[in-house]
């Protein structure tokens, strides 16, 4: 014996004689199996939020470059000793590497290892010329 689903529920009285002729029927599926429209409307706003979600990322994205060139890292560190008179500045760093980096009068970058006691005394100096300069 076969189930029958209802698609539209009905109040009207029906004569029983008509249910078997109705079963005898061939219906199309899309008849029987159509989806409601509350469920189309789902579909839709799901597909628009995704949709936003991809454009805000990629919006993202597009700001996250348009900002200043990224602050520089250390990778390598080099094992030269640098000459201490031309060192201006220097900037501590703990990622990717733990390294000093100083920076010389002409803007050259050079990083290095913080334990090295040249390193040290290099940075002791430009913190004693930084304070003579407040006063």
């Amino acid at each position: 014996m076969r189930k029958l689903s209802c698609v539209n529920l009905s109040t009207q009285k029906v004569d029983i004689r008509s249910i078997v002729n109705y079963e005898k029927q061939k219906v199309p599926v899309e008849a029987v199996i159509e989806k409601p429209p509350a469920m189309k409307l789902h579909a839709t706003v799901l597909l628009v939020i995704v949709w936003l979600g991809v454009f805000a990322l990629h919006t993202a994205e597009g700001s996250v470059a348009s900002q200043s060139m990224r602050k520089l890292s250390c990778v390598n560190l080099s094992t030269q000793k640098v000459d201490i008179r031309s060192i201006v500045n220097y900037e501590k760093q703990k990622v990717p590497v733990e390294a000093v980096m100083f920076i010389t009068a002409n803007g050259i970058r050079i990083c290095v290892h913080p334990e090295q006691k040249w390193v040290q005394s290099a940075m002791k100096r430009i913190d004693r010329r930084r304070t003579t300069r407040r006063r």
